[in-house]
């Protein structure tokens, strides 16, 4: 048996020495997509759909120009001019900016393209620039409204970090700060924070917990065996992620920290147990079999009640990015469900000492006065409990709201200021579409059809603070702008649309909005980011115009887009997992039922186990935050963790152990504490979560030791052999 021990401990070496070899190749995935959580069928039809707009060409890289004042002065836009001629030299690519953006004219000749911006004399400049906003068309997409920012679009094949840095130094102005919009500096510096969130959170919540168990157990030997057995499940869920080729999400930061507090629940159990009946037994077979017989139904339930809120994530969810989430919790609890039952039982021997003697002796003895006390109002501490529950269930009902998942913006990146301004002055923070499609362009280019999509467009002013619309309405109205020689006053529908209007869509801006060899046709319109229940009412009110209000025949029209399809799914998944929590509560407390077939017990475990998740929400109605699918996979946690102990305090039975509380006591201390790391945390969306699970679990063992105890009359309830 000592041979087998020790090939357990060179499995357990080598599973951690695997998994720091393999750690730092783990893909970490930070990129800034705030509409992560789509379908994939949806993403699918969407990017199916879309791409029947692609075009050949580079990808486009924008450089933000920050200016210290405005711009205003013919010298800056000169200066403007001279920098996007410098991106522009030496290559065929079109640079873009303001200054250079062609803008069609009909003359005798011909159609002559001429640059928007007349940068030929200061009077013109200036006759310009009083009536840049008569095109606000074109205007609004190189410059914003406060004439603070400007906007150059640099090819991706001119674009790197060195012609930047070239840039910066060989065409210099003093009053402007060039922001490249990088999303791969973006991205790489996420992913950086990511990995530096995730063992910080690891670090500090492994060190709290095992600080914690040496300040009430006093045994450096148990926290050696808690540690390894905690460290070994983590290698076994590290090597998991590198063999699935799994990436590493930002939202997966908190899952390493969830999982040590959850591996400790099961071990502190264990290493109590084999406290209290090392003693009693004759070797170290028959104590591994007493282990098994006291543990191994708590263990088995503590885990699958775990589980249970990861396995509605998984079949609740229907993007990669919550089945990712769902698959490595339901692993990384599988496994450390596994290292505590078959790896951890069976490094324990009659002779380990792991605990002083007397542990527990006073919290037990304590415990044991309180419930004689109390035991005869158990039924009006109850009936007061259930009274405090309603009162918070109607509380939270009322004041909670449902959101979008955070985005993370920050860093010290320059991208990162770009990003913002591009959010507040340019492109908004969402993006909503409507789909067309049709045989003919006729169906498209039509006085009726025209005065259905201005009819959509108003619509969608109703229901959203829009900075930004591309449609084909404007395409036409460029179009009767052109016939007239390019006077703003002729920004309106033309009377016919002839050859070379169609032919011509790509001077006019059309590239993006209308492709009519795939008779497919678009309104893409950006907006600044709104409340959910804003945005739905929004996507509501479209849909209901849509339905009532059928396009002209030969048309389709459908709402679409990342910000539609991201708002109503994250509502309806949000929604189900609030119904998923409920009924797994009570499905955690008909468990205990169906063993102990005491109603008043199940009544008493069934508040037991809410009113710590409502305790936990009014936390985060308290704090300022919304529910949202993320932080809703961190409330099936925190309602894994309160069932634990109920299980444990109802199933945990043997005659050493009998009336014990004091491993549910420390287990509970250590968690609450070790969940704390959250308070820690660089993210402002994981930060709440440090209060709600500290005083969520401390709600959760004050009612789990002081209410439902005083129901569990074991010498009548339970048989001792259970």
């Amino acid at each position: 048996m000592n041979k087998l021990r020790w090939i357990w401990y060179m499995v357990i070496v080598l599973c951690i020495g695997a998994a720091i070899w393999v750690a730092p190749e783990i893909p970490f995935q930070s990129n800034p997509d705030a509409y992560t959580l789509i379908p994939e069928e949806d993403r699918q039809e969407l990017q199916d759909f879309e791409a029947q707009f692609e075009s050949d060409g580079y990808p486009i890289n924008i450089l933000v120009l920050k200016h210290k004042n405005k711009w205003e002065t013919f010298d800056d836009f000169q200066w403007m001019d001279r920098a996007t001629e410098w991106w522009h030299v030496n290559d065929s690519l079109q640079t873009l900016s303001i200054t250079n953006v062609p803008f069609p004219v009909k003359t005798f000749l011909g159609i002559r393209k001429k640059n928007f911006v007349p940068l030929e004399s200061q009077e013109r400049f200036e006759k310009w620039y009083q009536s840049a906003d008569s095109f606000e068309d074109i205007t609004r997409k190189f410059l914003s409204k406060n004439r603070k920012y400007a906007l150059l679009f640099v090819p991706s094949e001119k674009y790197s970090e060195v012609n930047i840095q070239t840039f910066r130094r060989k065409v210099k102005n003093d009053h402007v700060t060039v922001l490249p919009l990088d999303y791969n500096a973006i991205e790489e510096e996420l992913r950086a924070d990511n990995q530096q969130e995730t063992l910080l959170l690891s670090g500090i919540s492994f060190v709290v917990i095992l600080a914690l168990f040496l300040a009430f157990t006093g045994s450096l030997r148990g926290l050696f065996f808690i540690a390894s057995m905690i460290v070994f499940s983590l290698s076994l869920t590290t090597l998991f992620i590198y063999l699935t080729d799994m990436w590493f999400s930002i939202h997966m930061v908190a899952i390493p920290c969830m999982l040590i507090v959850l591996s400790f629940t099961d071990l502190m159990h264990l290493i109590y147990t084999h406290h209290k009946i090392r003693s009693t037994t004759q070797d170290s077979n028959e104590l591994r079999k007493q282990l098994g017989k006291s543990l191994h139904r708590p263990m088995v339930l503590t885990s699958l009640t775990n589980m249970v809120g990861f396995v509605l994530f998984l079949f609740l969810s229907d993007s990669p990015t919550l089945t990712d989430i769902s698959v490595l919790s339901i692993i990384g609890v599988l496994f450390a469900f596994l290292t505590s039952r078959f790896v951890a039982v069976r490094l324990l021997t009659s002779r380990m000492r792991l605990l002083k003697e007397g542990t527990g002796t006073r919290w037990n003895q304590f415990h044991a006065r309180f419930a004689e006390r109390w035991r005869p109002k158990r039924y009006w501490l109850l009936a007061g409990s259930g009274v405090i529950a309603v009162l918070l269930a109607i509380v939270v009902w009322n004041k909670s709201t449902i959101n979008n998942v955070p985005f993370v913006t920050e860093g010290d990146h320059p991208a990162f200021e770009a990003a913002d301004i591009m959010s507040a002055h340019f492109f908004g923070d969402k993006t909503g579409e409507v789909h067309f499609t049709y045989d003919h362009p006729s169906d498209l280019w039509n006085g009726e059809s025209m005065a259905y999509l201005e009819q959509l467009e108003t619509e969608m002013q109703e229901h959203f603070p829009i900075k930004v619309v591309s449609s084909p309405t404007i395409l036409a109205k460029r179009y009767h702008r052109f016939q007239r020689n390019g006077h703003p006053g002729a920004f309106s529908y033309p009377v016919t649309y002839d050859s070379l209007f169609l032919n011509n869509m790509a001077l006019l801006g059309g590239e993006n909005i209308v492709r009519h060899k795939n008779g497919v046709a678009r309104i893409r319109f950006s907006f600044s980011n709104l409340d959910l229940d804003k945005s739905l009412d929004g996507w509501e009110q479209m849909n209901t115009f849509l339905q009532k209000n059928p396009p002209p025949r030969g048309l389709t029209a459908s709402l679409s887009g990342v910000a539609y399809l991201n708002d109503v799914t994250t509502q309806r998944f949000s929604e189900n997992i609030l119904l998923g929590i409920l009924i797994s509560i009570v499905f955690g407390a008909l468990v205990t039922f169906i063993f102990v077939r005491n109603g008043t017990v199940f009544l008493a475990t069934l508040l037991a186990n809410s009113l710590p998740l409502l305790v936990a929400l009014l936390i985060m109605i308290v704090l300022g935050n919304d529910l949202n699918p993320i932080s809703l996979f961190f409330f099936t946690v925190i309602m894994g963790l309160c069932v634990d102990d109920s299980i444990y305090l109802l199933l945990h039975r043997d005659a050493a152990s009998k009336g014990s509380l004091y491993p549910i006591a420390v287990t509970s201390a250590v968690l609450a504490v070790g969940f704390g790391a959250f308070l820690f945390s660089g993210y402002d969306w994981v930060q709440p979560f440090g209060w709600s699970f500290l005083i969520g679990i401390a709600v959760a063992f004050v009612f789990d030791v002081f209410l439902l105890a005083l129901f569990t009359d074991r010498n009548s309830i339970f048989d001792p052999n259970v």
